[in-house]
C-alpha cells in the first residue's frame, strides 16, 4: 500500500487504489521508493542517489512512467530539417532585421510539384472507383457543400470586422 499526501486538500489516500485524489481529483506523485529510468526500466531500492536496485521490471503502462512523462522529447524544428534538405530558405527580413522570410528553393518547388501530383494521381484514382451516377451526385454535393462553405466564412469574417469596429 503506497499512501500518498494530497498536496492541494491534505488529504491521505491509497494511491493504488485511487491513483488521484479521490476528494479534489488532484494527481500526487508517489512515494519516491521506485524511479524509471530512461530505458523503462522501473527501479525499487532505497533512493535514486544511492541506485540500489533491489528488483528489476520493465514498465509497460505509460502512467506508471511518470519520470518520462515530466520530460517529453525534445521536438525537432521542421523548418531547420527542410532548410538542411535544402528545400526552403531563411532570409533575414530587409525591411525589420527582427524577422525572418522563409522561401521555397527550387529543389523545394519541384518536391511540392510533385506531392501534388502524387496527391492528384491518388484521388483520380479514388473517383474513378465511383459509378459514373453516383459520381455526378458526389460532384453537385461538393458544389452544395462548398457553398454553405463560403457563406459561413463570409458571415464570420462580417461578425469579426463588425465586432473590431465596436471594440
Amino acid at each position: 500500500m503506497a499512501n500518498v499526501h494530497c498536496q492541494s486538500c491534505g488529504r491521505t489516500y491509497d494511491y493504488e487504489k485511487y491513483g488521484c485524489c479521490p476528494n479534489c481529483g488532484a494527481y500526487n506523485r508517489r512515494p519516491r521508493r521506485a524511479w524509471v529510468d530512461v530505458d523503462g526500466t522501473v527501479h525499487h531500492g532505497a533512493s535514486k542517489q544511492e541506485k540500489v536496485c533491489y528488483e528489476k521490471k520493465t514498465c509497460y503502462e505509460k502512467k506508471v512512467c511518470f519520470e518520462e512523462q515530466a520530460r517529453p522529447a525534445r521536438k525537432k524544428n521542421p523548418l531547420r530539417q527542410l532548410e538542411q534538405d535544402g528545400l526552403i530558405e531563411r532570409i533575414t527580413d530587409p525591411n525589420d532585421r527582427r524577422k525572418t522570410l522563409v522561401r521555397p528553393t527550387e529543389k523545394g518547388l519541384d518536391a511540392s510539384r510533385q506531392v501534388e501530383a502524387a496527391i492528384s494521381r491518388y484521388f483520380e484514382r479514388v473517383i474513378c472507383r465511383i459509378p459514373e451516377e453516383q459520381r455526378e451526385q458526389l460532384f453537385s454535393l461538393t458544389g452544395v457543400l462548398l457553398e454553405a462553405v463560403e457563406a459561413e466564412n463570409a458571415e464570420q469574417q462580417a461578425k469579426l470586422k463588425g465586432e473590431n469596429k465596436n471594440g
